[in-house]
C-alpha cells in the first residue's frame, strides 16, 4: 500500500489509497478484500451489474459517510503490527 505526502497548511498529510464501489456503504483497504468481492458477488445474485471499484483517498471516503470496512481492519492491524 503506497501512501502519498500532500502539503496542508503548515505542514503535510498522508494520503492513505482505499477502494470503493459507488453503491457500497463501506471502504476497503485492499482491492482484494473478500468482503468487497462477497458484495460484488451479492450484487450479481440479486440480478444487479456490480459498480466498478475505484481507488479513493481515505480522507474522502470518510468525509463521504462510509464506514471502514472490519474485515481490511483486522487485517490491516495485523500486518500494520509486523
Amino acid at each position: 500500500m503506497e501512501v502519498e505526502r500532500r502539503a496542508r497548511g503548515n505542514g503535510w498529510v498522508e494520503v492513505w489509497p482505499v477502494y470503493v464501489t459507488a453503491g457500497g456503504n463501506h471502504f476497503h483497504w485492499y482491492a482484494h478484500c473478500p468482503a468487497l468481492a462477497d458484495g460484488q458477488a451479492q450484487a450479481i445474485a440479486a440480478g444487479f451489474v456490480p459498480h466498478e471499484i475505484v481507488e479513493w483517498a481515505e480522507l474522502g471516503a470518510r468525509s463521504d459517510g462510509r464506514y471502514e470496512c472490519r474485515t481490511c481492519k483486522a487485517h490491516r492491524r495485523f500486518e500494520l503490527a509486523s
